[in-house]
């Protein structure tokens, strides 16, 4: 599986706005080199992608993974987001997972993205033990030094296809 994905379209896309997201896009990279340049943990690091990213993309959660040493486990160093229901129950132990493991660990293991309007139609996701069934978007995007992979951004939002290609990118 290369990508989830549906030809349904999200939503009524607003043109006028959408044209001025590469903008804002190259705005926030910019901004978020300027932070990270002076920032000293990786911890700290994580946190200021999640806050820069929710500048142009809106999601419920966001979590950063970083590769550990053993080269197999991904360990959540930021978890940022809205804390609906659905998600209070989480905690960042039950979030630790594995190269390989669920959509997190495929997207680690093949260095490939992943955009998918329902969570629940991805047949290698893992449900996080404890947590209700629903219907979640999300994008998960690999973070690279060169070709080898360091670790996973994961957006989620709850409700059918709230990510785009755009998002994305």
């Amino acid at each position: 599986v290369e990508r989830a994905r549906t030809d349904e379209v999200r939503g009524e896309a607003n043109e006028g706005t959408d044209r001025y997201r590469p903008a804002a896009q190259l705005n926030m990279l910019h901004s978020l080199a300027a932070k990270l340049s002076g920032l000293g943990s990786v911890e700290a690091i994580g946190e200021a992608i999640a806050a820069e990213l929710r500048t142009i993309v809106e999601y419920h959660n966001c979590r950063v993974y970083l590769q550990q040493p053993d080269g197999r486990t991904l360990l959540p160093i930021a978890f940022r987001g809205e804390y609906f229901a659905e998600y209070e129950e989480e905690t960042l132990e039950e979030l630790v997972t594995q190269v390989g493991e669920g959509m997190t660990g495929w997207v680690a293991d093949t260095g490939r993205s992943l955009l998918t309007p329902n969570a629940q139609e991805v047949e290698f996701a893992v449900q996080i033990e404890g947590t209700d069934d629903i219907v979640e978007s999300m994008l998960l995007v690999p973070t690279k030094l060169g070709d080898r992979v360091n670790g996973v951004i994961v957006l989620s939002s709850i409700g059918y296809g709230k990510f785009d290609e755009q998002d994305l990118q």
